[in-house]
C-alpha cells in the first residue's frame, strides 16, 4: 500500500512539474506570438484558445458580479455579453479537438449540476431577486446539450443531426411558451441560460469546424471562421432582432467577431493548475459575488 501511495505522489509531482515547465515554455512562446500574424490562416498567433478563455472568464466574472451584487447597473451585463459567444465557440472547437470527447462533454453536466444546487440554496436563503430561481438551468446545461450533439454526430452523423433536432424542441418550447411551475404558492418560470440562441451558437461552432476541415483545403481554417461568423450573425439577427427571445443588450456580443476572425489554431498549452481554475471559474463567478452580498 505504501509503495502505491509513493508512486501516486511521484506521479502527481511529475505531472505538476511537467505542467509548470509547459506553462513557462508556453508563456515565452505567447509573448513572441504577440507580434506574429499567420496570413495563411488569417490568425493572430497570440490569440489561442487559452487567451480567448481568459477573456471569457474575465467578462463572465464582471457579468455575474453585476447580476448578483449590482443588478441595477447595466454596464456589468453589457461587458458580460462578450463571455458566452466565446464559450460557445470554444465548446464547439473543443469537441472536435478533444481526444477524450465523452469526458469533455460530461464535465459540463457535472459542473452544471453542482452549480444548480448552489443556485437553489442561494435562492431560498439569500436573495430571490436575481432571476436565478430553482428552475433556472445554468449555462453549463446549454453547453452540455450542445457538445452532446457534437459528440454523437462525431460518432454517427445521422444520429447527431437527429439529436440536434430533438433537443431543439424543448429549447424552442422554453423560448416561446410560458413554461412555469408553482412552488410554495410562487409561480417559477422554467428557463435555461441563453436557450435556443446559445444552443445554436454551440452547434454553429461545432458544425462549421467539422465540415470546414472535411474540405481538405489549405484554407479550411479560414472557411471555418467565416462560416461560424456568418451563422453567428444569422442567429443573432433571428433571435435578438426578429424573435426577440434575447434582450437588446445581447447585440453587444457581436463585438467578439473580430476575436473569432483572427483566432489562432495553435494548440493550447496544458497546465494542471490552469485547467482546475478554468473548470471552477464558472462556480466561483457566482460564489464570490454571492459572498459579498451575504456579508453586507
Amino acid at each position: 500500500m505504501s509503495n502505491v501511495n509513493l508512486n501516486n505522489k511521484k506521479s502527481w509531482s511529475e505531472k505538476f512539474k511537467t505542467s509548470n515547465q509547459n506553462f513557462k515554455v508556453a508563456f515565452l512562446s505567447s509573448t513572441k506570438n504577440l507580434i506574429k500574424f499567420d496570413l495563411n490562416n488569417f490568425s493572430w498567433e497570440f490569440l489561442s484558445s487559452n487567451v480567448l478563455r481568459w477573456i471569457a472568464v474575465f467578462t463572465m466574472f464582471i457579468d455575474h458580479a453585476g447580476l448578483i451584487a449590482r443588478p441595477s447597473e447595466v454596464w456589468f451585463r453589457i461587458v458580460g455579453r462578450l463571455a458566452f459567444p466565446i464559450f460557445a465557440f470554444l465548446a464547439g472547437v473543443g469537441v472536435n479537438f478533444s481526444n477524450r470527447k465523452l469526458y469533455y462533454v460530461l464535465r459540463f453536466l457535472v459542473i452544471g449540476v453542482i452549480i444548480q444546487l448552489f443556485i437553489i440554496i442561494f435562492y431560498f436563503t439569500v436573495n430571490r431577486n436575481t432571476g436565478l430561481g430553482p428552475f433556472y438551468f445554468n449555462i453549463m446545461f446549454t453547453l452540455f446539450f450542445g457538445t452532446l450533439v457534437g459528440y454523437v454526430h462525431y460518432k454517427n452523423n445521422i444520429a447527431g443531426f437527429a439529436l440536434a433536432l430533438i433537443l431543439l424542441v424543448p429549447f424552442l418550447l422554453i423560448d416561446f411558451l410560458n413554461t412555469s411551475v408553482i412552488v410554495n404558492n410562487n409561480l417559477l418560470n422554467i428557463t435555461i441560460d441563453y436557450s435556443t440562441y446559445g444552443y445554436l451558437l454551440i452547434l454553429a461552432s461545432y458544425f462549421s469546424f467539422y465540415y470546414a476541415k472535411k474540405l481538405n483545403s489549405k484554407n479550411w481554417f479560414i472557411f471555418f471562421k467565416v462560416a461560424f461568423i456568418a451563422l453567428f450573425l444569422i442567429i443573432s439577427v433571428l433571435f435578438i432582432g426578429f424573435l426577440q427571445t434575447m434582450g437588446n443588450t445581447q447585440w453587444y456580443a457581436l463585438f467578439t467577431i473580430p476575436l473569432f476572425l483572427v483566432y489562432s489554431k495553435i494548440k493550447p498549452y496544458k497546465n494542471m493548475v490552469l485547467n482546475i481554475w478554468f473548470l471552477s471559474a464558472y462556480a466561483l463567478s457566482f460564489i464570490i459575488p454571492a459572498l459579498t452580498v451575504f456579508s453586507f
